[in-house]
């Protein structure tokens, strides 16, 4: 029987498309086959991106993610993935989209000093559980009207979930119309109504030109 050899060159020329596409987008940035899908077969990508991991090109970083680590050059070591990296390649591969939870958003918008002890994220798709290392990242499918609006717009109606009606005072509103850009609150109005119903008032507040 005649064996069939694997092809070097083709082999190495995948390798190589993969790794000019990683280039592009800077070191830091992750990944999964799927951001490949272009270049070949599952496999044959899967079987490359292995290759490139042996070979201290890319890193895994948890189960079909791998990124283009960056170093710390001060340190003399190797930075740990970031975790916006990962959820933002997650959200690629799934086809979803994912924002952080109320509580991250809440934090990440100054209107809560809280500090999130977990790395919680909503999602339109399907519900994952990453762990990088020691720690972990959830993601959990939530409804469209969680999910509404892009960018900040998304952000804005996550915290405004998490701290509630009752809990949204004068001030919460003004720092957001300070800090939204205005495509994030022509973003937000789009969003309203398909957000929840106690929500749209606030919404409009926080969007006025």
């Amino acid at each position: 029987m005649k064996l069939i050899k694997p092809n070097k060159n083709k082999d190495s020329r995948l390798c190589a498309r993969i790794m000019k596409s990683v280039c592009a987008r800077g070191r830091g940035a992750a990944f999964t086959w799927k951001d490949f899908a272009a270049f070949g077969k599952p496999d044959a990508i899967r079987q490359a991106l292995a290759r490139l991991v042996k070979r201290g090109k890319l890193r895994r970083v948890a189960r079909g993610i791998y990124d283009w680590p960056q170093t710390v050059a001060s340190l003399g070591i190797v930075a740990a993935p970031s975790v916006g990296a990962v959820v933002d390649a997650v959200a690629r591969h799934d086809g979803a989209r994912i924002v952080p939870d109320g509580a991250q958003a809440a934090n990440r918008l100054g209107l809560s000093t809280q500090v999130p002890a977990r790395e919680l994220f909503l999602s339109s798709g399907r519900a994952h559980r990453i762990a990088l290392g020691k720690q972990v990242i959830q993601v959990r499918h939530a409804p469209p009207r969680l999910l509404a609006g892009r960018g900040g717009a998304a952000l804005v109606v996550s915290a405004l979930k998490h701290l509630g009606a009752r809990d949204v005072d004068a001030a919460d509103i003004a720092r957001l119309q300070q800090l939204l850009a205005p495509r994030d609150k022509a973003a937000l109005r789009q969003a309203a109504p398909r957000t929840y119903r106690w929500m749209r008032p606030i919404i409009e507040q926080i969007a006025a030109n």
